[in-house]
């Protein structure tokens, strides 16, 4: 028996076309988002790929399954990555991770976002499940979205709770590649945007880009 998610068989189930039907999901790379129509041959295979669901395939959303992958160790849910890719490819669109992930992946955030993965769209709001995990996509305006430089860093520090933005900001005077002109750079892409591009509710980029300002103040006097 392999490590990780249990199988249909593991269960004390047997299931006569379970060979057929993970044969067909594994000719889609791991991640890829099918149907069950992409699948499914005949009413048996009908029947038989319905009792594999949380087994051998997962739900995502809107009819759309994604399936468990087995390695020689172990069986596991895709990579996140993988699945937003194919996400991006069914629905023409490109998306962009929150600024506390990439916070976190660049050790600027000491703990990994609470809020789990969220993904900035030009158009789209979606709610995809992965196993347990949810992964919610936002619609988000331009300049939460640019793949500037500038643009990137500041939506580090914009998208992280306020009480956390000092210690990210002390993080960024220790990283080489970012230091304070970085973040002085980044601070003012933030200050340059207009408020009336930030949605109703919203946090205030000029605040977030005011605090950078004075926290790099600060550490000048």
């Amino acid at each position: 028996m392999l490590g990780g998610r249990k199988s249909a068989k593991d269960n004390g189930i047997s299931i006569e076309n379970r060979e057929l039907i993970y044969a067909r999901m594994c000719e889609f790379p791991e991640g890829s988002l099918f149907t069950q129509a992409d699948i499914v041959q005949g009413q048996d295979w009908a029947e038989d790929f319905a009792c594999l669901r949380d087994y051998d395939y997962v739900h995502v959303a809107d009819g759309y399954f994604t399936r468990i992958v087995e390695t020689d160790y172990l069986r596991r849910l895709p990579k996140v990555s993988d699945v937003i890719s194919s996400y991006e490819t069914l629905h023409g669109t490109h998306l962009i991770k929150t600024g506390d992930r990439t916070a976190w992946e660049i050790g600027l955030k000491q703990w990994e976002p609470v809020e789990g993965y969220r993904f900035y769209s030009s158009d789209r709001s979606d709610l995809l499940s992965l196993g347990r995990m949810k992964i919610r996509i936002i619609p988000a305006p331009s300049w939460l979205r640019s793949l500037q430089k500038d643009a990137t860093l500041f939506r580090c520090f914009y998208d992280q709770p306020y009480k956390d933005i000092d210690h990210s900001l002390a993080q960024s005077f220790r990283n080489s590649s970012i230091g304070k002109s970085g973040v002085e750079t980044a601070a003012h892409y933030g200050a340059s945007i207009l408020m009336e591009d930030v949605p109703e509710g919203w946090p205030s980029p000029h605040e977030v880009a005011a605090k950078m300002i004075d926290f790099v103040k600060k550490d000048e006097s």
